[in-house]
Protein backbone atom coordinates (compact mmCIF):
# COMPACT_ATOMS: atom_id res chain seq x y z
CA UNK A 1 0.00 0.00 0.00
CA UNK A 2 2.76 2.19 1.00
CA UNK A 3 4.64 1.67 -2.50
CA UNK A 4 1.15 2.71 -4.32
CA UNK A 5 0.80 6.02 -2.35
CA UNK A 6 4.25 6.36 -3.05
CA UNK A 7 4.16 5.81 -6.83
CA UNK A 8 1.09 8.17 -7.06
CA UNK A 9 2.31 10.96 -5.14
CA UNK A 10 5.41 10.56 -7.22
CA UNK A 11 2.59 10.48 -10.36
CA UNK A 12 0.87 13.27 -8.99
CA UNK A 13 4.22 15.14 -8.84
CA UNK A 14 4.71 14.85 -12.34
CA UNK A 15 0.80 15.55 -13.39
CA UNK A 16 1.19 19.07 -11.88
CA UNK A 17 4.95 19.61 -13.38
CA UNK A 18 3.08 18.29 -16.42
CA UNK A 19 0.30 20.77 -15.57
CA UNK A 20 2.55 23.46 -15.90
CA UNK A 21 5.10 22.82 -18.59
CA UNK A 22 2.65 21.72 -21.07
CA UNK A 23 -0.13 23.69 -19.98
CA UNK A 24 -2.88 21.27 -20.79
CA UNK A 25 -6.22 20.79 -20.04
CA UNK A 26 -7.05 19.60 -16.51
CA UNK A 27 -8.82 16.21 -18.24
CA UNK A 28 -5.72 15.50 -20.19
CA UNK A 29 -4.03 15.38 -16.52
CA UNK A 30 -6.58 13.88 -15.25
CA UNK A 31 -6.33 11.17 -18.04
CA UNK A 32 -2.86 10.56 -17.87
CA UNK A 33 -2.53 10.30 -14.37
CA UNK A 34 -4.92 7.31 -15.14
CA UNK A 35 -2.94 5.66 -17.57
CA UNK A 36 0.37 6.36 -15.15
CA UNK A 37 -1.80 4.74 -11.88
CA UNK A 38 -3.02 1.63 -14.19
CA UNK A 39 0.42 1.09 -15.69
CA UNK A 40 2.14 0.56 -12.41
CA UNK A 41 -0.68 -1.39 -11.42
CA UNK A 42 -0.24 -3.75 -14.30
CA UNK A 43 3.21 -3.90 -13.63
CA UNK A 44 2.57 -5.28 -10.19
CA UNK A 45 0.42 -7.64 -11.48
CA UNK A 46 2.87 -9.09 -14.32
CA UNK A 47 5.58 -9.46 -11.76
CA UNK A 48 3.13 -11.16 -9.38
CA UNK A 49 1.41 -13.46 -12.20
CA UNK A 50 5.22 -14.36 -13.56
CA UNK A 51 6.21 -15.56 -10.23
CA UNK A 52 3.39 -17.75 -9.84
CA UNK A 53 3.31 -18.74 -13.69
CA UNK A 54 6.66 -18.05 -15.12
CA UNK A 55 7.62 -18.39 -18.92
CA UNK A 56 9.95 -21.06 -19.66
CA UNK A 57 13.20 -18.77 -19.52
CA UNK A 58 12.43 -17.81 -16.08
CA UNK A 59 11.77 -22.02 -15.32
CA UNK A 60 14.94 -22.90 -17.22
CA UNK A 61 16.55 -19.78 -15.09
CA UNK A 62 15.30 -20.94 -11.88
CA UNK A 63 16.07 -24.70 -12.49
CA UNK A 64 19.96 -23.73 -13.51
CA UNK A 65 20.22 -21.85 -10.34
CA UNK A 66 18.63 -24.86 -8.12
CA UNK A 67 21.53 -27.09 -9.45
CA UNK A 68 24.08 -24.59 -8.59
CA UNK A 69 22.47 -24.69 -4.91
CA UNK A 70 22.67 -28.59 -4.80
CA UNK A 71 25.71 -28.60 -6.38
CA UNK A 72 26.69 -26.04 -3.69
CA UNK A 73 25.06 -28.17 -0.73
CA UNK A 74 26.52 -31.72 -1.98
CA UNK A 75 30.37 -29.94 -1.55
CA UNK A 76 29.75 -28.74 1.33
CA UNK A 77 28.51 -31.91 2.83
CA UNK A 78 31.40 -33.71 0.96
CA UNK A 79 33.88 -31.14 2.78
CA UNK A 80 32.20 -31.16 6.14
CA UNK A 81 31.99 -35.37 5.46
CA UNK A 82 36.14 -34.98 5.09
CA UNK A 83 37.06 -32.23 7.87
CA UNK A 84 35.02 -34.87 10.33
CA UNK A 85 37.10 -38.00 8.64
CA UNK A 86 40.12 -36.03 9.19
CA UNK A 87 39.56 -34.92 12.87
CA UNK A 88 38.48 -38.60 13.99
CA UNK A 89 41.51 -39.54 12.58
CA UNK A 90 43.40 -36.99 14.60
CA UNK A 91 41.94 -38.36 17.14
CA UNK A 92 43.04 -41.47 17.14
CA UNK A 93 46.26 -40.89 16.69
CA UNK A 94 46.72 -38.98 19.76
CA UNK A 95 44.67 -41.50 21.76
CA UNK A 96 46.82 -44.29 19.95
CA UNK A 97 50.29 -41.97 20.93
CA UNK A 98 48.85 -41.52 24.17
CA UNK A 99 47.98 -45.40 24.83
CA UNK A 100 51.66 -46.39 23.48
CA UNK A 101 53.13 -44.07 26.16
CA UNK A 102 50.99 -45.23 28.76
CA UNK A 103 51.73 -48.90 28.11
CA UNK A 104 55.37 -48.33 27.78
CA UNK A 105 55.97 -46.64 31.30
CA UNK A 106 53.26 -49.20 32.47
CA UNK A 107 55.20 -52.62 30.94
CA UNK A 108 58.61 -50.70 31.88
CA UNK A 109 57.42 -50.13 35.67
CA UNK A 110 55.69 -53.75 35.23
CA UNK A 111 58.98 -55.92 34.16
CA UNK A 112 61.29 -54.22 36.19
CA UNK A 113 58.93 -55.22 39.39
CA UNK A 114 58.98 -58.50 37.90
CA UNK A 115 62.82 -58.49 37.60
CA UNK A 116 63.22 -57.89 41.28
CA UNK A 117 60.90 -60.37 42.45
CA UNK A 118 62.35 -63.05 40.59
CA UNK A 119 65.72 -62.29 41.60
CA UNK A 120 64.24 -62.11 45.48
CA UNK A 121 62.69 -65.12 44.99
CA UNK A 122 65.79 -66.94 43.62
CA UNK A 123 67.46 -65.68 46.67
CA UNK A 124 65.47 -67.01 48.55
CA UNK A 125 65.22 -70.44 47.35
CA UNK A 126 69.19 -70.83 47.41
CA UNK A 127 68.80 -69.90 51.01
CA UNK A 128 66.12 -72.42 51.34
CA UNK A 129 68.07 -74.76 49.25
CA UNK A 130 71.42 -74.00 51.58
CA UNK A 131 69.41 -74.29 54.91
CA UNK A 132 67.62 -77.86 52.93
CA UNK A 133 71.42 -78.92 51.97
CA UNK A 134 72.96 -78.69 55.47
CA UNK A 135 69.61 -80.75 57.11
CA UNK A 136 70.02 -83.51 54.43
CA UNK A 137 73.71 -83.69 55.39
CA UNK A 138 72.97 -83.83 59.01
CA UNK A 139 70.06 -86.56 58.30
CA UNK A 140 72.77 -88.00 56.09
CA UNK A 141 75.56 -88.52 58.83
CA UNK A 142 73.03 -89.77 61.24
CA UNK A 143 72.00 -92.46 58.80
CA UNK A 144 75.62 -93.90 58.38
CA UNK A 145 75.68 -94.17 62.18
CA UNK A 146 73.01 -96.15 62.25
CA UNK A 147 73.45 -99.94 62.85
CA UNK A 148 70.12 -101.16 62.26
CA UNK A 149 70.32 -101.62 58.65
CA UNK A 150 66.40 -102.25 58.29
CA UNK A 151 66.09 -98.71 60.30
CA UNK A 152 68.27 -97.43 57.93
CA UNK A 153 66.78 -98.41 54.71
CA UNK A 154 63.40 -96.69 56.02
CA UNK A 155 65.60 -93.79 56.80
CA UNK A 156 67.42 -93.97 53.59
CA UNK A 157 63.84 -94.06 51.55
CA UNK A 158 62.29 -91.21 53.40
CA UNK A 159 65.69 -88.88 52.91
CA UNK A 160 65.20 -89.93 49.30
CA UNK A 161 61.69 -88.91 49.62
CA UNK A 162 62.47 -85.62 51.32
CA UNK A 163 65.12 -84.85 48.97
CA UNK A 164 62.51 -85.51 45.62
CA UNK A 165 59.53 -84.01 47.58
CA UNK A 166 61.87 -80.71 47.63
CA UNK A 167 63.05 -80.28 44.43
CA UNK A 168 59.97 -80.81 42.80
CA UNK A 169 58.23 -78.37 44.84
CA UNK A 170 60.74 -76.20 43.99
CA UNK A 171 60.39 -76.33 40.40
CA UNK A 172 56.46 -76.33 41.08
CA UNK A 173 56.75 -72.57 42.84
CA UNK A 174 59.29 -71.67 39.95
CA UNK A 175 56.84 -72.78 37.33
CA UNK A 176 53.91 -71.23 39.05
CA UNK A 177 55.74 -67.98 39.47
CA UNK A 178 56.66 -67.97 35.44
CA UNK A 179 53.13 -68.61 34.71
CA UNK A 180 52.02 -65.49 36.89
CA UNK A 181 54.61 -63.78 34.95
CA UNK A 182 53.69 -65.16 31.66
CA UNK A 183 50.23 -64.30 32.37
CA UNK A 184 50.14 -60.71 31.56
CA UNK A 185 47.36 -59.48 32.73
Amino acid sequence: MSDYIDKSNNSLTRVSADNQIAKSSSVEAVARYAEIVVDNNMAKRETFLTKLFPDPVQRAAKMGELEIIKTEFEFRKKALAMVRETHVQALRETCNQYLVKAKAAGRAETASFLMRKAQELQEELDRIFDKFITAIEKKTQRLQEMTNSILQKKMEQDLDKEIHDFIEMKDKLVNKFRQIVDEGV
